[in-house]
């Protein structure tokens, strides 16, 4: 997400003196990042709904494999500014689904007094490799310049061959994902007699 977030618009604003690029504005590039923005918020608000028929982890291996899509699309075709809307769009779309699921699935197999410290990881984690993939894209991209200085084609679709690796891995990752549960967990309850007993709560 952050390595699209930063480079499909810089990708956008390369002059087409270049080879490739369509030297957009900074609003033009923001308008072609809208239909990613538009489906990431779509597909997380019906994630919840979807819960009744699709599984949290059926969520998460869907959005992951249209992630995969969308990324192979963009390293094969943009070429033209539909084909990069509608690759960001399968990307913002299989992005909401996931990480909406994501968090359900936490919060499904932890205890409950645990929920805040699992989600909080979650966060912490997913910036960091947020991070590490801006960084991975980053090096790939400026290792790949043309005599004039200007980035290469090459390092782009490099870059999105790479994030179709990491969504391939995550596909495989999620299918082996167990059933959702939630632990029980131990609390103390006081019984009539003043002492302290243990109940298993679901």
């Amino acid at each position: 997400m952050f390595a699209v977030y930063a480079f499909v618009p810089q990708f956008l604003q390369i002059p087409k003196t270049a080879g490739f690029g369509f030297g957009a504005s900074v609003t033009q590039a923001g308008l072609l990042m809208l239909p990613m923005l538009v489906t990431m918020a779509l597909a997380g608000s019906f994630s919840g709904p979807l819960a009744a028929r699709f599984s949290a982890k059926a969520q998460v291996v869907s959005g992951s494999s249209v992630i995969l899509v969308g990324a192979l699309m963009f390293a094969e075709f943009h070429d033209a500014r539909w084909q990069i809307a509608f690759s960001t769009a399968l990307f913002g779309l299989g992005l909401g689904l996931a990480y909406a699921a994501m968090t359900s699935l936490i919060v499904q197999n932890v205890p409950r007094e645990q929920t805040g410290a699992a989600t909080g990881m979650n966060t912490n984690i997913r910036t960091i490799g947020g991070s590490i993939g801006t960084a991975l894209a980053s090096s790939i991209i400026t290792g790949h310049t043309q005599p004039s200085g200007l980035p290469a084609e090459s390092g782009f679709t490099d870059t999105f061959a790479l994030l179709s690796a990491f969504a391939a891995a995550a596909v495989v990752l999620a299918l082996a994902i167990p059933a959702a549960r939630r632990t029980a967990s131990t609390v103390a309850v006081p019984t009539a007699t003043g002492e302290v007993s243990e109940e298993i709560a679901a």
